[in-house]
C-alpha cells in the first residue's frame, strides 16, 4: 500500500479528530476528496476545507474521481462492510475506522476480497499508538514473569440521553455499544502483545437500561450494551513461558477520578497506571499534530513501577502518537493488517458468546 492520494468517507467526529489532522500533518499525503451526505451548518467539509473536492454520495465519488488511490472509512460501525466492499470493488485501497466488521465472515470476505483485487486493507487501531500503552511495552520486561494484566476503558456517564454529537452509538442497531467501541480498542492491543488466548469468558451487560428491553442480553435484537469485563487465558507465549491472565474491561458507570488504566503484575513487581492517553483530548481542544507537547503526558499522570527489592519509581510515560499509523501508510507500508483484526472480531463474538452461555470458552483460532 503506497498511496499518496486519500479520500474520507463520512465527515463526523472521527473524520475531523482522529483522521484528517494526520492527513494533512504528513508531507507525503495529501486529502484529495471527502463524501459528506448531509451537511448542516457549523459541519460543512465543503466550508472547512476549501481546498478539496467535496462529494454528496458515494456514487458520484466513484463516478468523479480519478485522483484519489485509498478511501478511509468513518461511518457508522455497520455500514463499513459495505462501504469497504465497494472500495475494493472500485480498486481503492482501504483504511477503515475500528471496527473491521461487525461479523467476522464479513471481516474474513473482504481480506480474501482485497487479496483478490490486489489492494491494501488496514484498520485503524490507532490506540497502539497511545502513550499509556507504548509504556506498558516498554515496563512489561521489568516486572519479569508476567503474572495478570488488567486493562482498562472506563467512564461515568450515566445520563442515558444519546451524545448529540454521536448519537448512533447508543442506537439499538448491531454493531453498537461498549464492546464494539471501546472493546475492541482494548482487545487489540492484548492480541497485538500476546496473540490469541486458549480460554475465555465475557460477561456484557446494559447496566443503565438502554436496550429495548432491559432483560435482553447479547445477540438479541435492540440490546445495547455499556459494560462488558473479559478474562483472557494463557497457557504461555513465546515471550512469556508460564500461564497467565488478562482482563479487560470497559465501563459507563464507573464513578471514579483518576480512572484506572492498567494493572501489570509479575513474579518481580507489579505497575500501575491511572488516566487516558492525552491526544484525544488534545485534539477536540483543537490542538494539532506537530505542536509542542503533543501526544506527551503530564508527569502527574505517569504510571507508579514497584519492584520486589522495595525501590518504587514513576515511569516517564512514552509520547503517543497516532500520526505513526499515517506515516507507515506514507512509506508504503500497513500498520494494522486487517488479519489481525479479523483476530479481534472473532474475540468480540466469543466474549458475547460466553456472556449469553455464562460460562468459560476454549478458543480454536
Amino acid at each position: 500500500m503506497s498511496p499518496r492520494n486519500i479520500a474520507v468517507i463520512g465527515y463526523g467526529f472521527s473524520a475531523k479528530i482522529f483522521h484528517i489532522p494526520f492527513i494533512q500533518h504528513n508531507p507525503n499525503l495529501t486529502l484529495s476528496a471527502i463524501i459528506q451526505r448531509n451537511p448542516t451548518p457549523g459541519n460543512d467539509a465543503a466550508e472547512d476545507h476549501p481546498d478539496v473536492k467535496v462529494y454528496r454520495s458515494i456514487e458520484e465519488f466513484y463516478k468523479g474521481d480519478s485522483e484519489s488511490e485509498l478511501v478511509v472509512v468513518t461511518t457508522s460501525n455497520d455500514t463499513h462492510f459495505q462501504y469497504c466492499k465497494e472500495a475494493i470493488e472500485n480498486g481503492k485501497n482501504v483504511i477503515v475506522e475500528k471496527p473491521l466488521t461487525i461479523r467476522s465472515v464479513d471481516a474474513e470476505e473482504l481480506v480474501r476480497l482485497a487479496k483478490e483485487k490486489g489492494v491494501g486493507i488496514s484498520v485503524y487501531q490507532n490506540r497502539r499508538f497511545d502513550s499509556d500503552f507504548l509504556t506498558l511495552v516498554k515496563v512489561l520486561p521489568r516486572v519479569g514473569d508476567l503474572v495478570s494484566l488488567e486493562t482498562h476503558y472506563d467512564r461515568y456517564k450515566p445520563d442515558t440521553t444519546p451524545d448529540a454529537s454521536k448519537p448512533w452509538k447508543s442506537a439499538q442497531v448491531p454493531g453498537n455499544g461498549t464492546l464494539f467501541d471501546l472493546g475492541v480498542h482494548l482487545l487489540d492491543q492484548v492480541v497485538h502483545l500476546f496473540g490469541m488466548p486458549q480460554r475465555l469468558f465475557g460477561d456484557v451487560r446494559d447496566e443503565r437500561g438502554c436496550s429495548t428491553n432491559p432483560f435482553s442480553t447479547w445477540g438479541q435484537e435492540g440490546f445495547v450494551d455499556d459494560f462488558f469485563t473479559a478474562i483472557l487465558y494463557y497457557n504461555s507465549t513465546p515471550q512469556h513461558k508460564k500461564p497467565f491472565t488478562v482482563r479487560v474491561e470497559a465501563s459507563t458507570l464507573s464513578c471514579q477520578t483518576p480512572q484506572l488504566r492498567f494493572v501489570l503484575r509479575g513474579v518481580d513487581g507489579s505497575w500501575i497506571k491511572h488516566n487516558l492517553d492525552t491526544q484525544e483530548a488534545q485534539l477536540k481542544a483543537g490542538r494539532m499534530p506537530g505542536t509542542e507537547g503533543f501526544g506527551a503526558e503530564e508527569e502527574e499522570h505517569f504510571g507508579t513501577l514497584e519492584l520486589k527489592d522495595g525501590s518504587v519509581e514513576r515511569t516517564v510515560a512514552e509520547v503517543g502518537d497516532y500520526g505513526k499509523f499515517y506515516e507507515k501508510i506514507a512509506e508504503g507500508g500497513v500498520a494494522v493488517p486487517a488479519e489481525e483484526a479479523v483476530r479481534v472480531i472473532k474475540l468480540v463474538e466469543l466474549i458475547g458468546e460466553s456472556s449469553r452461555l455464562g460460562g468459560i470458552l476454549d478458543i480454536s483460532v
